[in-house]
């Protein structure tokens, strides 16, 4: 016969551990799903930033049709004024403006230049960032207002190019 004293039993600072019903049980995990649910988001925000910056520094053959896709995607994502929160709040902006200062292509320097002013009106810029951003958008225009002889080369050869639906007069 086994004494009933040696058999393990709870301690009532065993049975505060525990929750006192489901609601208290349901707490911790609601939470965590909102936390997954959040991570997640910034996961993706991140890759998909991750991408477009990918095609942003891309070089090689296919390297400038890259640039200016990636370019024109994020002109489009920047008119979600929460897309350009966090992409400010994750200091993204700096990273455009640096590319800027990089950029020698005419039109990849024009499209730097759109899409930072669109980030510009789309967000409340701090002076700091404004700053930033501001001298990247100075340093991509400047190509854009000297009359080249590659832009104006640029300009006819889309004019006359007939899916562009453009007149003769444009040049």
């Amino acid at each position: 016969h086994r004494d009933l004293h040696s058999f393990p039993t709870r301690r009532s600072s065993d049975l505060q551990d525990e929750p006192k019903d489901e609601e208290d049980a349901g707490g911790g995990a609601i939470r965590s799903i909102h936390e997954l649910r959040l991570a997640g988001e910034n996961s993706r925000f991140h890759g998909n930033l991750d991408s477009i910056f990918e095609d942003l520094e891309a070089a090689g053959r296919t390297g400038r049709s890259r640039r200016l896709r990636g370019l024109m995607q994020l002109s489009e994502k920047f008119l979600e004024p929460t897309f350009c929160q966090r992409f400010v709040e994750n200091g993204m902006h700096q990273r455009l403006a640096n590319h800027a200062f990089n950029e020698t292509d005419v039109l990849s320097s024009m499209l730097i230049s759109c899409a930072l002013s669109i980030l510009l009106s789309s967000c409340k810029p701090s002076l700091k960032m404004l700053q930033q951003v501001f001298d990247a958008v100075m340093h991509s225009s400047a190509p854009l207002l000297k009359e080249t002889q590659e832009l104006s080369k640029f300009v006819r050869a889309i004019a006359k190019d007939r899916k562009q639906n453009l007149s003769g007069a444009t040049c």
